[in-house]
């Protein structure tokens, strides 16, 4: 192999591999650092409504003015859903579960009323935030294809250009 064909190939892996690892770190960080924050917001929110509900609770009559309240929140609430559940059971607090093609966050706090327990559960459906990754990752990709035309051809111009003086010299030894 020549000298230009190794600086070349040497150049090359070095450039590409650099290129590739740090647009896919890039790309995974902002992925974990957006399922943080939209973690951190559902849980404020939860709890807000969370807060909300047990206050209500604590209201005469508030069973019969259950399914009204609900409806209340889910207006005010155009993504996230919310639902009770009466009994106790051992729970996560917050934890994300796939189901089918979508990816949803729980997140999850009891509180007790009139000798039962009761769980309010907010859900979000995170598939948006998957897809808009899925989305950088082809566009990377897709970046990754063209940056290593470029440099190839940059690489390639460069690497005969400083060998040839070399090769040349070398023909005439």
């Amino acid at each position: 192999m020549k000298l230009w064909q190794k600086i070349f190939l040497g150049a090359f892996i070095a450039s590409v591999a650099i290129f590739f690892f740090c647009g896919f770190y890039i790309v995974v960080t902002g992925l974990h650092f957006t399922l943080e924050g939209e973690m951190k917001r559902t849980e404020y929110y939860q709890s807000v409504y969370a807060r909300k509900i047990k206050s209500f609770f604590r209201e005469p009559d508030a069973q019969s003015g259950l399914s009204g309240f609900m409806d209340g929140f889910r207006e005010e609430l155009a993504g996230p859903r919310y639902t009770f559940v009466e009994g106790q059971a051992a729970y996560t607090p917050t934890y994300m579960k796939d189901i089918g093609d979508s990816r949803y966050l729980y997140v999850e706090s009891e509180f007790p009323c009139d000798n039962a327990m009761y769980k309010v559960v907010m859900i979000k459906d995170l598939s948006d935030i998957y897809k808009s990754c899925d989305m950088q990752l082809n566009i990377f990709f897709a970046l990754c294809l063209i940056q290593a035309f470029i440099t190839a051809m940059i690489m390639f111009l460069i690497t005969k250009r400083i060998t040839s003086p070399i090769e040349r010299l070398n023909e005439a030894a």
